[in-house]
């Protein structure tokens, strides 16, 4: 028995499987978040893992290794002159590292931010966050990161051979 695929299926299947993005192709990234309050440190770190790897493009590792984006958070608890805590502060950085294992990075200032709310609405914390994460690191961004990463170590290593370890030729 013949299977038989028309043309139309066999395109298709064929746009399809080229667009089609592998969980090992996702971006793998790691959350740090350092929170005065525990609790809150342990909402706000699984909220914004949930939402990475309920993406298409983003999974959570907690690996340094493997990591491609660091986004660390760092919050504070406000608390009012009675001790109830009544608002939260939080800033983020989120880093780069276009080649795996190695420590060369570049921050992606697009990609962090700065949320403030009350103490009951911290979900809008991590809804600011993360936009901003998720708007700071596409594809184009990352590309021009990586670029400029790869320019400087070009740079380095033409204006420094030895640092390099790059053989001098011979000019003559």
């Amino acid at each position: 028995m013949k299977l038989r695929i028309s043309v139309t299926t066999a395109l298709s299947i064929a746009a399809i499987l080229a667009v089609a993005s592998p969980a090992c192709a996702k971006i793998r990234v790691k959350v740090n978040a350092e929170v005065s309050d525990d609790k809150i440190k342990n909402i706000l770190q699984e909220s914004m893992k949930s939402r990475l790897n309920s993406t298409e493009r983003y999974t959570v590792t907690d690996s340094d290794v493997d990591m491609e984006l660091l986004m660390q958070v760092d919050c504070v608890v406000l608390e009012n002159e009675g001790g109830i805590k009544n608002g939260i502060v939080c800033h983020s950085d989120v880093i780069y590292y276009p080649y795996k294992g190695s420590q060369l990075a570049s921050r992606l200032e697009k990609a962090g931010h700065m949320a403030v709310s009350g103490i009951r609405e911290s979900s809008f914390v991590i809804e600011k966050l993360m936009d901003q994460f998720v708007n700071g690191t596409t594809d184009s961004e990352l590309a021009a990161r990586k670029k400029f990463v790869r320019s400087s170590i070009q740079l380095l290593c033409s204006n420094h051979p030895n640092e390099c370890e790059v053989p001098v030729t011979n000019k003559s």
